[in-house]
């Protein structure tokens, strides 16, 4: 093996590490809410916590965009966001109105709309819809809701189990792509990533209020350690993989890469936004605005400056959500 594959092979390592974790968590996940489903020691708390866990484990995979995790829509089946039109929220106070038993079925609501399916859902129900019941215990809502949460774990088990064995299985993976294509397909991956943080995770910050609501994942107050996973994944390729390919050309921009990074990192682990205060205060804002500008910063360099030296060809990759 050449360095430039070991290199690939250490951090496909830690991939493959991560979606083990995702199948895993996900499995308790389903265990504790069948748990709470039948009325057993397990409470809302426990769900909200197992729920976090797995944000913590998908936040660190977002930035792979290639692969098993195009196959059928799966990204999309995983996470449908951002949702200009607001089709998660037409569609899911539409199915706890009429409770439609068929989506109770895992395998019948894979082949549904994504927008009734994954991690925005799960959170609606989890953070929403079941803390109210509990607290109200009307039985008929709770059933149901209980049933389609389950049915939602188990669909979404399917996907990571999916993806992740073909991630393990190297003559899967081959059909995908050329094996010296894989540093192309991270790097560009990773490009989609950055723009993604900017243009749809940071997109409230061009409105004149910024609204919470506006962010990712806000009903589990998730939304800005999304941000940091993201960035800590991305520029932990670049030190790994990338920075050994530019010593051979020891650009001077490769200073301003490791600042811009600690500027970020730095900038978002200091933010402790209330999430359900309706909109941001004028420091937070500005932290944000910062944080934005760095990572076009950021893409900027990658795009013009990184992919020129190690001769990448990059991609075009729309990620618009809906």
């Amino acid at each position: 093996l050449t360095i430039q594959d070991k290199l690939i092979e250490h951090y496909n390592s830690n991939i493959k590490k991560n979606y083990s974790l995702l199948v895993h968590h996900n499995s308790l996940l389903i265990r504790s809410a069948e748990n709470f489903c039948n009325r057993t020691e397990t409470d809302i708390s426990e769900l909200k916590n197992r729920y976090r866990n797995i944000l913590n484990i998908w936040t660190k995979l977002q930035h792979i965009r290639f692969g098993p995790i195009n196959d059928f829509n799966n990204y999309s089946r995983i996470q449908f966001w951002p949702d200009k039109r607001g089709v998660v929220n037409r569609q899911y106070l539409k199915l706890l109105q009429h409770k439609p038993k068929e989506l109770l079925q895992p395998g019948y609501l894979g082949l549904k709309s994504v927008a009734i399916q994954g991690l925005p859902i799960l959170e609606r129900l989890i953070f929403e819809q079941l803390s109210v019941i509990k607290q109200k215990n009307l039985t008929d809502d709770a059933n149901y809701s209980c049933a389609y949460m389950i049915s939602v774990l188990k669909n979404l088990q399917v996907i990571y189990e999916y993806v992740y064995e073909i991630w393990m299985s190297e003559n899967e993976f081959a059909e995908y792509f050329e094996k010296e294509n894989f540093f192309s397909e991270y790097f560009n991956s990773i490009l989609s990533q950055l723009e993604f943080i900017e243009k749809s995770k940071l997109a409230s910050l061009e409105k004149k209020t910024v609204k919470v609501k506006d962010f990712e994942f806000w009903r589990s107050s998730f939304a800005m350690n999304s941000i940091y996973n993201n960035i800590s994944e991305i520029k932990q390729f670049y030190i790994n993989v990338v920075l050994v390919k530019l010593k051979n050309y020891n650009p001077k921009y490769l200073k301003d890469v490791d600042s811009i990074f600690g500027i970020i990192l730095k900038n978002v682990s200091e933010l402790e936004i209330d999430y359900f205060s309706g909109k941001l205060n004028k420091y937070e804002v500005n932290k944000l605005i910062e944080v934005r500008a760095n990572i076009k910063r950021i893409h900027s360099i990658f795009l013009n400056k990184i992919a020129t030296d190690l001769s990448i060809q990059i991609g075009f990759n729309r990620m618009d959500g809906d």
